[in-house]
């Protein structure tokens, strides 16, 4: 542990210059790989990193500006591990979330590290993620929420060399070009990789001779010391405590149960310690995340990560930030799911962490923290005949982020999302260029930010014509279709997710199951989705009545909600303000409604199943799926869950004892006595 008193760097204005210098190298590596990338998902929403860490693999350099910040807590100790020697212009490539030990999440992450040298020495490495568009496997863009294990979401790539001391390996260029079905965009998006590691190394080396050997890797010690003495410092605002919270996935994609993820924040001294006991098992869809169990996972520490350098945007992001940081999370659960498990669609899970985490945060720093987010990363991938090269066209044609929860002071922001806000929208005019299809809308969605004293951010929603034969379209990462984003201290919850519809209006609409993998369409088809808004903050009586009017007449909230939430009455023909006629409609409102005290507001799908399924009956299901091996686990969960829903004699709320019951009734089955293993299940706890 390092505190502010015991950090003494030679030279602080050395260091000041030095941490932003790095900082830079990242930065232009950054716009090097934006620039020449082939994707447009690469070129336009920067779904992607270039950053530098020591010879141990702790990042000291991060791009603050461009990519993905939080990629920081992505580790490479097992990749590095696997290496036995590293030479001048050596590059491993990488995209296997298993057998990197969690540096990677999911397959499409194509994944490069490269040594720096100075002096004959090993220095540094320059370390770069991006998203491929494909990868190959069983569907256009390789991931399906549907699938089941991590085989069917394409080519994985252990962490092996492409260039070896600067010559390209034949054997594993074509392996990989082999199986993708856009290999020229692949190669080309590796090959702005490589541009920028070019950049990032002559940068680095000139600092190294710049300051020598020695001082330079002092301040990048500095550095990270810096980063960890004021992670630290804001830590230090916390009350010391114990800080639960409980959020929900809508289901497990193959079920209609919900994913229940618990997290149990302590704050002691200047650390935090995070803690997922409680938290479901792995599911059979793509949703789980292979974090490794590692110290401070990127998708377990997140929404801590977004605190702290929103607390103090001067940190540096670099290693450092991690160090007051840990996690526990049970191996086989959702958060530590174990292979073969699907993780195409992690960032759902991920994001769902992120809320739980900011519902603990809330509870001990109140007037801090926002409201729930949207709480989703919607990802269209389209795919289409290329008539020039006889492949598939595959491309994401849109990133649709729901708003973010509305703030303390401030409503929250529209159409992004703390989580994935380095993700920007893709121009119509390119969409258009790239991809056979017109684009009929793209915009906010009306009354989908949470009502409060200030506004949940709001959600976007896209409508567009297909144009080509043969046609296909896969929605990832769609959540908060039941659950809705809550609100905090009175504000209400955000809008729902809209799924897929094909043919909106027309005799042959289709909403589509959020699950839908592969959507076949024909020209002239239209395609129509939508994803949810923030959870509001504060009583929506006590918003401004000019700022509703504002809202009004930019088309963010309708005349209904205008009047009947936020009790704005109008002059009649106009939408002039009221005044008189407001204080008494909202005088009217608060009299006839339930007084509230809560920090929370959930919507009644969650408490209609929180009703039934208390924390007495979770923690009952808990105990017994833990006698199981990991993979028996979700099965057993479903079947438990489909006999409370199918008997009429089921308690509500559903007791432990009925849950017992349950279990010893169904274990007299061969279908849980010889799950997966063919072997009788355990009594004593697993993993």
């Amino acid at each position: 542990m390092l505190s502010k008193n015991e950090f003494h760097p030679k030279d602080r204005f050395e260091l000041s210059v030095f941490c932003n210098l790095v900082t830079a190298i990242t930065e232009e590596a950054c716009g090097v790989l934006a620039r020449t990338a082939y994707t447009t998902f690469i070129k336009e929403a920067e779904d992607f990193s270039v950053a530098l860490a020591k010879p141990d693999g702790t990042f000291f350099a991060f791009p603050g500006r461009s990519g993905v910040p939080t990629a920081v807590a992505l580790p490479m100790d097992d990749v590095l591990a696997r290496i036995v020697s590293w030479k001048p212009g050596d590059i491993l490539l990488t995209n296997d979330p298993y057998l990197s030990g969690g540096m990677v999440t999911h397959t499409p992450d194509v994944t490069m590290i490269a040594p720096v040298f100075y002096e004959d020495q090993l220095v540094a490495f320059r370390w770069s993620f991006l998203h491929s568009s494909d990868v190959g496997g069983a569907v256009p863009g390789s991931l399906a929420a549907s699938f089941t294990e991590v085989f069917q979401e394409g080519l994985r790539i252990p962490p092996t060399k492409l260039y070896q001391e600067g010559k390209l390996n034949e054997d594993l260029y074509n392996l990989i070009i082999t199986n993708v079905r856009v290999p020229d965009q692949l190669w080309g998006d590796l090959q702005a990789m490589v541009s920028a590691f070019h950049v990032a190394g002559d940068r680095l080396v000139a600092l190294f001779a710049k300051y020598g050997l020695e001082r330079t890797n002092e301040l990048i010690d500095e550095c990270i010391s810096y980063a960890e003495v004021k992670a630290r410092a804001v830590i230090d605002s916390i009350p010391d405590g114990v800080y639960s919270f409980v959020d929900y996935l809508d289901d497990d994609i193959n079920s209609p149960h919900p994913v229940r993820i618990c997290l149990a924040l302590t704050k002691a001294s200047s650390e935090i310690h995070v803690d997922f006991s409680g938290t479901d098992p792995q599911v059979m869809a793509a949703i789980n995340l292979a974090t490794a169990g590692k110290k401070a996972h990127t998708w377990l520490t997140v929404g801590i990560l977004q605190f702290l350098l929103t607390a103090d945007p001067e940190i540096p992001v670099n290693g450092g930030v991690l160090r007051p940081i840990s996690v526990h999370a049970p191996v086989g659960t959702i958060v530590h799911a174990v292979e073969p498990a699907a993780l195409g669609g992690r960032a759902v899970s991920g994001i769902r962490v992120m809320d739980a985490t900011f519902g603990a945060l809330i509870q001990a720093l109140p007037g801090q923290v926002p409201a729930a987010g949207s709480g989703q990363g919607l990802l269209p991938v389209i795919s289409m005949p290329d008539m020039e090269s006889g492949r598939r066209k595959v491309n994401i044609l849109q990133p649709l982020i729901g708003g973010t929860g509305a703030r303390p002071g401030a409503d929250g922001y529209d159409g992004t999302h703390y989580s994935l806000g380095f993700m920007k929208n893709t121009p119509v005019e390119v969409i258009e260029t790239d991809m056979d299809v017109l684009v009929h809308s793209y915009g906010y969605v009306r009354d989908s930010g949470g009502a409060g004293e200030f506004r949940g951010g709001l959600g976007v929603g896209l409508r567009a014509e297909v144009t080509a034969a043969d046609t296909t379209v896969a929605i990832r990462g769609m959540e908060r279709t039941r659950f809705a984003p809550w609100g905090a201290f009175g504000g209400q919850c955000g809008g729902l997710t809209r799924k897929l519809r094909t043919n909106p209006g027309r005799p042959n609409e289709i909403i589509h199951p959020k699950g839908s993998d592969f959507v076949r369409l024909s020209p002239g088809d239209l395609i129509e989705f939508a994803t949810s808004g923030g959870g509001g903050y504060g009583d929506p009586l006590l918003r401004a009545p000019e700022k509703v009017a504002e809202d009004l007449a930019f088309g963010f909230v309708s005349k209904a909600e205008a009047e009947e939430i936020y009790g704005v009455v109008f002059q009649d023909g106009i939408d002039l303000v009221d005044l008189a006629a407001t204080s008494t409609k909202r005088e009217t409102i608060r009299q006839l409604r339930r007084s509230r005290s809560d920090v929370f507001t959930f919507c009644e799908a969650r408490l209609a199943h929180e009703a039934t399924w208390t924390e007495q009956a979770y923690d009952a299901l808990g105990t017994i799926l833990s006698t199981l091996p990991i993979y028996a686990r979700p099965f057993a969960k479903q079947v438990l869950m489909d006999r409370v829903a199918g008997l009429d004699e089921a308690p509500s709320p559903v007791t432990p004892e009925f849950i017992w019951r349950l279990w010893k009734e169904n274990t007299q089955t061969p279908c849980l006595t010889n799950t997966y293993c063919g072997q009788r299940v355990s009594t004593r706890p697993q993993g």
